[in-house]
């Protein structure tokens, strides 16, 4: 399994949505939709972080397994 591929293809999918959530809103959507928006940067900024831990937690196991075979 390719995690940091994987993450990484995460980390731009939760971009694209915060480009499109912010095209949205500069547009001066109004109540409901605004609200519904504002959910969707944070659900896509959570998913950033998350796919974010996940890169850095691979990259510390290669490190530890580099440094065990070593």
């Amino acid at each position: 399994m390719d995690s940091f591929g994987i993450s990484a293809g995460g980390m731009r999918v939760a971009s694209l949505r915060v480009d499109a959530v912010a095209s949205k809103v500069a547009r001066l959507p109004e109540g409901d939709a605004l609200a519904g928006d504002l959910v969707e940067a944070r659900s896509a900024a959570r998913s950033f972080d998350a796919n974010a831990r996940v890169l850095r937690g691979s990259d510390e196991m290669v490190r530890f397994l580099l440094d065990v075979t070593a």
